[in-house]
């Protein structure tokens, strides 16, 4: 049995920390992650867990082995 949906997602945490200059950022005001390098369809959230939820409420599951 196939997957029929897939689904790319990251949190904004995870881009941001593989983007910051750190000697470049202000300790006032986070940095806006560049979202012009991620590929088509990607979709950015606040948190993994909050990720979660909402993709569930949306039918998708875990991959089972």
């Amino acid at each position: 049995m196939g997957c029929d949906r897939r689904a790319f997602l990251t949190t904004v945490t995870a881009v941001t920390g593989l983007t910051a200059l750190p000697a470049a950022q202000s300790a006032d005001r986070p940095p806006s992650p560049p979202l012009a390098g991620l590929s088509p369809g990607v979709r950015l959230v606040p948190a993994h867990t909050m990720m979660i939820g909402l993709v569930q409420e949306r039918g998708f599951t875990y991959e089972k082995p």
